[in-house]
């Protein structure tokens, strides 16, 4: 059986599953858009990844240019169809893609099934629903209409897909409600690398080179888009201006950290970084004292923030700025890895800072229950199982 794992993100976790589905003996291509900016995974074909694999970077013309709505819907297009002739140059058994743009999944849907190979379609977000929420607000008459028709989109493909894999059970009635009840529907939660995030030390080459050894910090690690609200990192910064070896780091690029950089310009406890290479990730989220997410009220039924996955794995507390009903905000309160706000609730996001600044034993804890967490919904192994058995299904 020959499956194309399709992650337009690059994100660790899914190259992570593809080398597992080839240590099994399958034959697997992993493609990725290197032409996107994003933290991305360890993408690199390795010295001991087994032959079954091959890793194919997919690459538009030009950068990708996320906030250019315009320029963005061709280059997506273009993109479509340069996974297209991907499909039809490999004519795989099963493709499984994720965190692909509606107009190049169309294209890619389109050609598979001309293919006659099967399709998955693996819901991170529903990006047709955080179009429209995004595009009625920015160009309230336009853009409602433009968003209504991704909705459109989104739904068709759906609904064409031969099996629809979401994140949490919390999206299942959520998407019946939005494209019907899907035949095929699987829950399938993400995890991360946890054979690649390791802890390791604060002081380690990364946070001595970035003069963060003896700090405390609080970090964040990951885009900062239409999703996110930067202020809650800009007014933590303020406050805790006074304490000199407090530094609140922040790890991203575009929109986000443009923000930042403009109006935290004055405070020298705010340090701005790009995006880390992955190999030195391990390294990156161990100087942390304390790991932060954040996502907007409206995001929380259709997305939940990977990075905290990833924070978890490195057994360090989390400070997490996301609604209740979550799934990220559920992980950190049944494990008692972090503290969870509200992410209109300014206040009680620094409160709970303070709060974790002042106990660091209650830290300690926190960040055992983190890796205790990781260590026991993540093992590869069983998520890959579950993922094959979804294959051969279709595959028969």
């Amino acid at each position: 059986m020959k499956i194309l794992i399709h992650d337009y993100a690059g994100h660790p976790f899914q190259v992570q599953l593809s080398r597992a589905l080839a240590q099994r003996g399958y034959t697997i291509i992993h493609a990725y858009c290197a032409t996107v900016e994003g933290a991305k995974g360890n993408l690199q074909q390795q010295a001991d990844d087994p032959q079954t694999l091959r890793i194919v970077p997919l690459k538009t013309t030009q950068a990708i240019q996320k906030y250019n709505f315009v320029k963005r819907w061709q280059q997506e297009r273009e993109y479509g169809h340069v996974l297209a002739q991907l499909i039809r140059n490999e004519q795989p058994t099963i493709v499984l893609s994720a965190n692909t743009p509606l107009e190049a999944l169309a294209i890619a849907q389109q050609c598979v099934k001309q293919s006659n190979s099967r399709f998955i379609f693996w819901v991170q977000d529903l990006n047709g629903f955080a179009t429209y929420k995004i595009l009625k607000q920015k160009l309230p008459v336009v853009g409602g209409l433009i968003g209504k028709y991704y909705m459109w989109l989104e739904k068709r493909l759906l609904q064409r897909s031969d099996a629809v894999i979401v994140i949490s059970e919390d999206f299942l009635p959520a998407l019946a409600d939005y494209a019907g009840q899907h035949p095929n529907a699987h829950v399938i939660p993400n995890w991360a690398p946890l054979n690649e995030l390791i802890p390791t030390t604060k002081r380690n080459s990364w946070s001595i080179e970035q003069a963060l050894a003896d700090k405390t910090v609080f970090l964040y690690a990951g885009m900062l888009g239409f999703k996110h609200n930067p202020q809650l990192l800009l007014a933590l910064a303020q406050h805790f201006q006074p304490h000199p070896d407090v530094v609140i780091v922040v790890i991203s690029q575009g929109i986000g950290a443009d923000w930042l950089k403009t109006h935290g310009a004055s405070l020298n406890n705010l340090k701005i970084l790009p995006f880390q290479p992955f190999e030195q990730m391990s390294a990156v989220l161990s100087s942390a004292d304390v790991l932060m997410a954040i996502l907007e009220p409206d995001a929380a039924i259709y997305s939940v923030p990977s990075k905290i996955l990833s924070y978890v794995c490195i057994g360090k507390p989390l400070l997490v700025a996301v609604p209740d009903n979550n799934l990220g905000a559920k992980i950190v309160n049944q494990s008692q890895c972090g503290k969870t706000v509200h992410p209109n609730d300014e206040q009680s996001f620094i409160q709970q800072a303070q709060a974790l600044l002042d106990n660091p034993i209650e830290r300690e804890n926190m960040g055992n229950n983190a890796r205790h967490y990781a260590q026991q919904h993540f093992a590869i192994d069983a998520i890959s199982e579950q993922f094959l058995k979804i294959f051969k299904q279709l595959g028969e």
